[in-house]
């Protein structure tokens, strides 16, 4: 088909106005934005990363008080990165999620043993727990209060507007559904009492307020993939905090969130960090190689280089 100057002219001003409205719409209705991009196998990062780096930014105000290298002495003991085997064969990783911000390096084996995945912290991304649904076949759940609704692409794959703990981590302009429950409660509502579970957490410091509690259930859980901040706790809560998972689980993999600041060779002050029971291991030993990022691994911020760093102990 033939088009004039004129009518590529027109045609061009319509598409951009097209494209004005639905971004318009994707702020101000979350469920639409998540229809829109999960139409697009891959679609434009930049608006979702600039959109995320605004709120990491305003968590980490006024939060620069504690010394990295006071909290690094303390817990890099307890950052060892291990290898492990079921039946003689090394426990496999792979990527869940987003692409850039919202993928997690996840044990396979654990992903497999689970019966649901339980992820708490989805702001406007729930693609983690609908590849879980995709991959593995198995339900999971998204949890976030100051998200009202959101479209997760899956039938089993489930949005529910509630917080574990408490909503006190939620960003500035996000209201609290005012549903807050705790882990034990939300697992006899579901159901899911005695469920094999795999835990993903983001929630922005949050995580040391409800931790013990899940570990609690220990015996049902088979792995935990959870984001860690620094510089929400003290370095003797942050001791008591990795010690208390060391107990029952092993660290596998460790990745640094560049939308913290990073400097090369140190650990960053945001990490996301992959535990597996230690129930589903035959042996495990401290691996060799404690230098990040991994070739499974992106960087959170697309536009700017991931965190090296390397975990040194005595």
């Amino acid at each position: 088909m033939y088009f004039s100057k004129k009518n590529k002219f027109l045609l061009y001003i319509s598409i951009l106005f097209t494209l004005y409205f639905k971004i318009i719409n994707c702020f101000n209705n979350q469920t639409y934005f998540e229809e829109f991009v999960n139409d697009e196998k891959k679609y434009d990062e930049t608006e979702k990363l600039n959109h995320i780096y605004r709120r990491e930014t305003e968590m980490n105000l006024n939060n620069n008080s504690n010394s990295t290298n006071v909290i690094y002495s303390k817990v890099i003991p307890l950052l060892k990165v291990y290898e492990a085997k079921i039946n003689g064969v090394n426990i496999e990783l792979a990527r869940l999620g987003n692409i850039f911000d919202g993928g997690y390096a996840v044990p396979v084996e654990a992903m497999k043993a689970a019966d649901v995945l339980m992820g708490y912290g989805i702001d406007i991304d729930i693609s983690f727990e609908r590849e879980f649904t995709q991959r593995y076949n198995k339900p999971s759940y998204g949890f976030d209060c100051g998200v009202e609704s959101i479209y997760t692409g899956n039938d089993r794959c489930y949005f529910l507007s509630e917080c574990i703990g408490t909503s006190d981590y939620l960003y500035k302009n996000q209201k609290s559904s005012g549903k807050i429950f705790t882990f034990s409660e939300q697992l006899e509502r579901l159901r899911l009492t005695n469920k094999k579970i795999a835990i993903k957490m983001d929630i922005e410091g949050a995580e040391y307020a409800v931790m013990d509690e899940i570990l609690e259930y220990q015996q049902n859980i088979t792995a935990i993939v959870i984001e860690v901040h620094f510089k929400k706790t003290t370095p003797e809560n942050l001791v008591k905090f990795f010690s208390s998972i060391n107990e029952n689980f092993i660290l596998l993999h460790i990745h640094g969130n560049n939308f913290s600041h990073c400097v090369k060779g140190e650990i960053p002050t945001v990490i996301e960090l992959t535990y597996v029971n230690k129930n589903l291991v035959s042996s495990y030993q401290v691996s060799d190689n404690q230098k990040f990022p991994r070739p499974l691994d992106r960087p959170n911020f697309s536009v700017i280089p991931d965190c090296e760093f390397e975990i040194k102990y005595e």
